[in-house]
């Protein structure tokens, strides 16, 4: 890239920066806290997933039903998302 468009346009507005020892020592700390935490995330997730797909996890809702044995309208993601936190005390993501 030629040497004015990067410090006349791509620098001045901050979408570049000069690759100085310490900028690159900056990214490459940046990017390893970004690894841990990432790591952190993937074993709080797999957790998650044991704790859901053990046998003894039991999810129970209370709806009405009609004569026939059927639920009036639908069980959705907000009633499942409400469900797993109070009862299975997860911390979810997405909160």
């Amino acid at each position: 890239m030629p040497t004015g468009y990067a410090q006349n346009f791509l620098i001045k507005k901050n979408l570049a920066k000069e690759a100085t020892a310490a900028a690159i020592g900056e990214l490459r700390g940046k990017q390893k806290s970004e690894e841990k935490a990432h790591a952190e995330m993937l074993a709080e997730a797999q957790a998650i997933k044991e704790k859901l797909e053990a046998e003894s996890t039991i999810v129970e809702f209370t709806e009405k039903v009609g004569p026939d044995g059927r639920t009036f309208g639908s069980i959705t993601n907000k009633k499942l998302l409400k469900n797993y936190k109070s009862n299975l005390e997860l911390r979810l993501i997405n909160d």
